[in-house]
């Protein structure tokens, strides 16, 4: 932007040594886009770092690793990549062979074991049994029917559900494939609440409030501008994390890393898609010549996106 000014001025200049407002290049007309250049950075494009920062923004959404209660065979796949999907809908199934053949095998042990126990019930009552053999039956009851909640659920597991609404953002998963428990097989995003974040540097963070007006721009919507308001600043950013160790503390040169703030689009039908990027600028102060130009400059970049990769 700065660059643009500059040569705007000296095209100005240009233009008016060619129709003969000036006959010649003077020397003050020489050292003017010098001094436009300092003055401009000075007292227009430093402080705008305060008063509109702006820093790359990205879309973040919360995701969930799929991976299998139970370890089994793939039998079916049922997501789609990108497809919408309520929480329940099945992902993909497991061969539930083995595990329909455990919760088979001790249902029909725990059908035993309660007849037994309802016999020996029926002989104390007659005065022919004894206390014991009454309560070792009931225990026995008890222990095969926490076995059968066991392997019900074990079965339930061969049939992987989405766990919330939302997507699997790609299905790379073959039928056929061993799998294991706990291994995460499938990545899931949540329709729920998206985060775009902007990323200021730290000496630009000092006026930044809750609530204050943001513009953003993304890179994969060239020529549309969203207002945004800002919604939370990060208290923290990964430099300033310490993790236990047997270790001490390191002495390396701290980093200035950015901080995290995070905008909520006032647009509410626009759905940005997690990983799309492009610039947010905050309006610390919306007035003024910083800020006009900070308004200029996030569009120039927004109709750049046509062209430019940013």
């Amino acid at each position: 932007m700065l660059i643009i000014l500059v040569a705007f001025w000296v095209a100005i200049l240009w233009i008016l040594v060619a129709v003969g407002v000036f006959t010649r290049w003077h020397r003050w007309m020489k050292l003017s886009p010098i001094i436009l250049w300092v003055v401009l950075g000075v007292l227009v494009f430093v402080p705008m770092g305060w008063v509109s920062p702006a820093g790359p923004v990205i879309v973040l959404a919360r995701s969930i690793q799929i991976a299998p209660g139970v370890s089994g065979r793939v039998m079916e796949v049922v997501a789609e990549a990108g497809k919408p999907l309520e929480q329940g809908d099945v992902l993909f199934k497991l061969d539930p062979t083995t595990y329909q053949a455990k919760v088979d095998q001790i249902a029909t042990q725990l059908e035993l074991a309660e007849d037994r126990l309802k016999q020996k019930t029926q002989l104390l009552q007659k005065g022919a049994g004894n206390q014991v053999d009454v309560e070792e039956a009931e225990s026995e009851v008890d222990s095969l029917t926490a076995r059968l909640e066991a392997a019900s659920w074990n079965l339930e597991q061969s049939i992987v559900r989405a766990p919330i609404g939302g997507f699997v953002a790609n299905v790379i998963l073959p039928v056929g494939a061993q799998v294991n428990a706990g291994t995460p097989v499938m990545p899931f995003f949540s329709n729920q609440q998206r985060f775009v974040v902007a990323q200021i540097q730290q000496n630009h963070l000092r006026y930044i409030r809750f609530g204050q007006q943001a513009e953003v721009v993304f890179n994969v919507l060239p020529g549309r501008t969203f207002q945004a308001k800002v919604l939370r600043i990060s208290r923290a950013n990964p430099a300033g994390q310490v993790t236990p160790s047997g270790l001490a503390i390191g002495t390396e040169t701290p980093r200035s890393d950015p901080f995290w703030v995070a905008v909520e689009l006032d647009d509410k039908t626009v759905e940005p898609r997690p990983g799309m990027t492009g610039t947010a600028a905050i309006y610390t102060k919306p007035s003024g010549i910083r800020y006009f130009l900070r308004r200029v400059r996030l569009r120039m970049q927004s109709w750049a996106s046509y062209v430019f990769v940013f």
